[in-house]
């Protein structure tokens, strides 16, 4: 079983990354694929989740980005890096990115794991500069498999991408575009307001459409199918689309191979 090691801000967006990319695992990989032969997804010590039931994968398990700062290298393997850690602090999460690899790096000296998933909100300051920070961490990462989940503003907004209403939800969603201005499906990139009950807060309109449902939010997690349906900018500005691509190009050929040529 391939084994994916996870970095997030939370179980929560670790487990958004996990379904979207599980869901297609299934849709678009391999005909043998079966729960029992999907990734696991790791912490960066190595530990993961029993399955929930006998024949479903176990859920994911991340390590947070907030305890980067306290994690540690064994002291072999930190004497092999100390050039690497020196000049750390490229530009908004470049330090915390490159210390994640390193450990990956550690961890992969003694176990198979296959790819590194990089899982970072932007609602905070300075967006762009944090997405070129994990791209830099990545550039500078030959032969290691990163893949990055960087949704803008929120996980929110890859919620409001997938979001297909039922016809109970229908109205509240043609109230919302009518309070907005636009469809908020369509348009999620715009709702950046970090007030949680301002008018263009991403967080605001998801729990005005779901009923803070958690259950809700994850069906959208696997509705994949809206974005073929609903014009090319759903899921382009909130990085949903370029999510996809990289589980597309990075990670299933990790499952089936003779993805590699095909895509070449």
């Amino acid at each position: 079983m391939p084994e994916f090691v996870v970095v997030a801000e939370d179980d929560s967006d670790a487990r958004m990354a996990f379904l979207l990319a599980n869901h297609l695992f299934e849709k678009e990989g391999p005909n043998w694929i079966a729960p029992g032969y999907l990734p696991c997804w790791i912490d960066l010590h190595g530990n993961s989740h029993p399955p929930e039931t006998e024949d479903s994968v176990p859920p994911p398990r991340c390590t947070k980005w907030t305890s980067l700062d306290e994690q540690r290298f064994d002291g072999s393997f930190l004497r092999s890096i100390r050039r690497d850690l020196a000049g750390q602090g490229k530009g908004f999460d470049y330090a915390r990115a490159h210390k994640a690899k390193l450990l990956f790096v550690q961890l992969k000296a003694s176990r198979s794991v296959d790819a590194l998933i990089l899982v970072r909100d932007l609602d905070a300051d300075h967006p762009d500069e944090r997405q070129d920070s994990l791209e830099r961490v990545r550039s500078e990462s030959s032969g290691l498999v990163i893949v990055l989940a960087t949704p803008f503003p929120n996980q929110e907004a890859w919620v409001l991408n997938l979001f297909d209403p039922t016809e109970d939800e229908k109205p509240k969603l043609a109230a919302l575009r009518q309070e907005l201005g636009f469809d908020p499906c369509h348009k999620a990139e715009e709702l950046t307001a970090k007030d949680e009950t301002a008018k263009r807060s991403a967080k605001r309109v998801v729990k005005e459409l779901t009923g803070n449902s958690r259950e809700r939010k994850e069906r959208c997690w696997t509705n994949v199918a809206v974005l073929g349906d609903s014009g090319k900018e759903r899921g382009e500005g909130t990085n949903l689309k370029a999510y996809l691509e990289e589980v597309r190009k990075f990670l299933l050929p990790i499952l089936d191979p003779s993805l590699i040529h095909r895509q070449s």
